[in-house]
């Protein structure tokens, strides 16, 4: 009786044994399974199948699982998918879990549980029922029939990306989501701009959605409480708060509509009732102005600091003009007194009968008293227009107060009106305080009378108060052109710092390739600008280096747990679906299957395994023994002879490497000679370098057409370059490049060091231009399909490399001459021997070795040119015999 088929299902995975295992482990359980083993080929299958449930891997071929995941969907294809993978990370599984994925299983896994959760994800999909088309958070609701938003009953008019973006907060209500997820869902990654649109939508949103206005209870006006959160450096989510009063969220511990006010009392002085400053309340006033303070911008301050230092200039200078004019004048009145006070006395009639109708310095005041201080009379009363007299108060009749002879004083005016409104100008006049001496009169040398003579001083207040004017006037326009020239001179001044603030921003948001404009160095914003313009150049490199050791890392990692993973899901697959059918019948047949593949998993783990010990050796300086004297002619022949053996129908030659000059525009470049491999010798690890030259010889093998021809050359050459710098070169053809100029130095002086060159060249389909450079990284294979087919790992390479860097040596691959690809290996062998200098006489210096005639002392050796002495047979490594 035939099993009733549950369901069908596509296993999607490019390692044969896995999928083997699958399917029959499904098969197994009454499930239908067809297979693919790629991207392309699982999305033909899955339109064509149209299954009920996906397996998935996520390391394709062609195109990864997220991406057939993504493409599947915008087909309309809603069958659920199970990520099935080695990779791990948890960006990996939010990024399957984000593009559509159901579940997502990492290898090793064990089939019961893979199983349980293929029939978990089918019985939620087969029992899903018609969901409400309204979907709610709070009072915001969206109803997906038709596409209507409203909140507080009100409608909110949407873009069709805003109600999408709406709507994935909506479905994921309290989770934060981060911009990668919302580009992904919302733009679906069609998006090539900044990822600040997620940002600028977001703000569209809560314009939208959190603006709106409502009514409450008491009829007055408030926004809704805030949906939409911002987790800073996380991403964003909508929820509806926790509690909400007439529209108005409200925060645990606090008071709503006047319930739980706070009624604690401020501290009070004892005895007195009022309260008492609150301990550092001072403190705290110094800090918000401090804080204030530094909110100002420095031009600000700058500016506002020149003005007040100006206005306190002006003013200083302005008070001490009006001081020292006020007592020069003072003391011109002073004198006048005291000068013209007998004159004044004699001429007492002369003065009275003179016109005085105006106050000036010739309006003098005098009054006659006796001995006793009696007033007498007082003749001179001076008289201002329309009939105002001034005159000065003085002490009472009989006394003399405070007065002292000789000493002029200052005393208010009295004015007399003469019946008539003065105008204001001469009341003002008349008011003018009087400056007033009390001399002594003496006839024969007897103190017969007092007199007090006096002037107006209305003159002298008139000018200093034009003096006054004037020197605001002045001093107002000098801090005002002086604030207008110092904001000029401030903003010119800190226009470079300026510019400075707005280059840190934009490195600040990441753009680490902004440079600071250059000013003369001779400045402080030069030097400061030269100065960060080299440590944004160091930061950047240093950045990138960090970046592309950080990416290789990671994919390294990745990398190297899928390769581990994969056969050990198979070890482990097999072994748990040779117990799930121990007991059908042809177990024991099955068992042998499974324990072929359980073999083949654990041989190729092996190899992984061995790959990367030796890689890790090679990365601590261990492993290798460079002080051995290495025959690399012979190493590079059996080599050569390998690959014969591999493939008996290819075409291999072997020849020297020739190095040709550069000839006008033609570049120098290393050619093909047919000859017999030169014998070249040099220090080395003889294992290390067999192990180079046979992977390098299994990748020829691996990666092209069997009948296709390879050169296989080597030879040596000088070049102006030390091993330590060219053992830090990268592997590219720009580096090659720059070898072959010191070539083109070295063997037309004939100093540096010499080189031996090795060439392996190819004519199969080579390795595009942009690819080359990745050959040496770990894990790189150009072909993963085949390489597995073929037993490759991707660390063949990588070794290589290693290998050759750790000899202080060089390699690269180039494209052939006529199409094909090309693996340059460089090692040193020693530095040029300088010849001695000749001894007078034409002979050699003591000590000098003697060089035969005709023969160059740098041309490379050949078998035709060199006839060395028989060298001991070298083994299979390379490490000559000594007798």
């Amino acid at each position: 009786m035939s099993k009733t088929i549950e369901a069908s299902i596509v296993v999607v995975d490019d390692e044969p044994s896995i999928r083997e295992l699958l399917v029959a482990s499904l098969h197994f359980a009454g499930f239908e399974v067809q297979t693919a083993a790629s991207g392309s080929e699982a999305i033909e299958v899955i339109e064509k199948a149209q299954p009920d449930l996906i397996v998935l891997d996520v390391m394709l071929p062609d195109i990864d699982g997220f991406t057939v995941t993504r493409r599947i969907r915008q087909e309309g294809i809603d069958a659920p998918v199970l990520f099935l993978t080695a990779r791990d990370d948890t960006q990996d599984k939010v990024m399957g879990l984000t593009v559509g994925g159901d579940d997502y299983v990492t290898k090793p896994f064990s089939l019961e549980e893979v199983v349980a959760r293929i029939r978990a994800i089918l019985r939620r999909t087969r029992e899903q029922v018609e969901d409400d088309p309204i979907i709610r958070v709070g009072d915001l609701e969206i109803n997906e029939d038709s596409h209507d938003v409203s909140r507080a009953g009100q409608s909110i008019d949407l873009s069709p990306t805003e109600y999408k973006l709406l709507r994935y907060l909506m479905d994921n209500e309290g989770r934060v989501l981060s911009k990668a997820q919302i580009l992904d869902h919302v733009w679906q990654y069609d998006w090539g701009g900044d990822a600040a649109i997620v940002e600028s939508y977001i703000s569209y949103l809560r314009k939208k959605v959190d603006g709106i206005m409502v009514t409450d209870e008491n009829g007055e006006q408030h926004k809704v409480a805030p949906l939409i959160e911002t987790k800073r450096g996380i991403g964003y989510m909508i929820r509806a708060p926790k509690t909400v009063q007439g529209g108005l969220m409200v925060k645990e511990g606090t008071a709503a509509h006047g319930t739980g006010a706070d009624t604690s009392v401020p501290p009070t002085v004892p005895g007195s009732g009022k309260p008492s400053k609150t301990p550092g309340k001072e403190s705290a006033i110094r800090r918000i102005v401090r804080e204030r303070w530094n909110a100002i911008s420095l031009s600000t301050k700058l500016v506002t600091t020149l003005l007040v230092l100006l206005t306190i200039g002006v003013a200083g200078i302005s008070f001490s003009i009006r001081q020292l004019v006020s007592n020069y004048l003072l003391e011109k009145v002073d004198a006048q007194i005291v000068q013209q006070a007998n004159l004044v006395f004699q001429n007492i009639n002369r003065l009275r009968d003179s016109d005085t109708n105006s106050s000036g310095m010739t309006s003098y005041f005098l009054q006659i008293r006796d001995t006793d201080a009696n007033i007498l009379t007082t003749p001179l009363k001076p008289t201002i227009a329309e009939g105002v007299v001034s005159e000065p108060i003085l002490p009472a009749s009989g006394t003399m107060g405070d007065v002292v002879f000789g000493e002029p004083f200052t005393t208010s005016a009295i004015v007399h009106l003469s019946g008539e409104i003065p105008s204001r100008s001469t009341l003002s006049t008349a008011r003018a305080p009087w400056r007033v001496v009390a001399m002594r009169v003496m006839q024969n040398d007897n103190f017969v009378n007092i007199v007090f003579i006096g002037l107006p001083l209305g003159d002298s207040i008139d000018t200093i108060s034009s003096l006054t004017r004037y020197c605001i006037m002045v001093g107002t326009a000098v801090v005002l052109l002086g604030g207008v020239l110092g904001m000029l001179v401030v903003q010119g001044t800190l226009a470079p710092l300026k510019r400075i603030e707005k280059t840190a921003a934009k490195i600040a948001a990441g753009d680490l390739k902004q440079r600071i404009p250059a000013t003369p160095e001779n400045t402080e914003i030069g030097s400061l600008s030269a100065s960060l313009n080299a440590m944004l150049a160091r930061i950047e490199r240093s950045f990138h280096e960090q970046q592309e050791t950080t990416d290789k890392m990671k994919r390294f990692v990745s990398d190297a747990s899928h390769e581990l993973r994969t056969p050990l899901a198979a070890i482990h697959g097999y072994a748990e679906l040779y117990k799930m059918q121990r007991d059908m019948p042809g177990a024991l047949e099955r068992a042998d299957e499974s324990i072929a593949h359980i073999e083949a998993s654990s041989s190729r783990m092996t190899v992984l395994v061995e790959d990367l010990l030796s890689l890790a050796r090679l990365d601590e300086g261990r492993g290798i023994d460079i002080t051995q004297q290495v025959n690399l002619t012979a190493i590079v022949k059996d080599a050569a002879d390998d690959l014969h053996a591999l493939d008996p129908e290819r075409g291999i030659t072997c020849g020297a490497v020739g190095f040709m000059p550069r000839q006008g525009d033609e570049p120098s470049r290393l050619m093909f000679e047919l000859k017999d491999l030169p014998a070249i010798t040099l220090h080395g690890d003889a294992s290390r370098l067999r192990q180079v030259v046979t992977n390098i010889v299994g990748n020829i093998h691996r990666y092209t057409p069997a009948d296709s021809p390879v050169e296989v050359s080597m030879g040596e050459v000088i070049a102006s370059i030390g091993g330590d710098s060219l053992g830090r070169m990268p592997a590219t053809e720009q580096s090659l490049r720059h070898f072959l100029d010191a070539v083109e130095v070295g063997q037309s002086v004939h100093v540096g060091m010499r080189y031996a060159v090795v060439r392996f060249s190819d004519h199969g389909p080579g390795v595009p231009a942009e690819s080359r450079s990745r050959i040496f990284e770990r894990f790189y294979t150009a072909d993963p399909s085949r390489a597995r087919q073929k037993g490759g790992t991707g660390l063949g390479m990588a070794i290589v490399e290693s290998v050759v860097k750790a000899h202080h040596g060089f390699i690269c691959a180039c494209q052939t001459d006529g199409g094909g690809l090309t693996i340059v290996v460089v090692l040193p062998i020693a530095p040029v021997e300088i010849p001695a200098m000749s001894a007078p006489g034409g002979k050699p210096a003591k000590g000098a070795k003697q060089q035969k005639s005709g023969k160059s002392l740098f041309a490379p050796k050949s078998a035709k040119s060199a006839k060395p002495s028989k060298p001991d047979k070298p083994d299979r490594r390379g490490v000559e015999r000594k007798p």
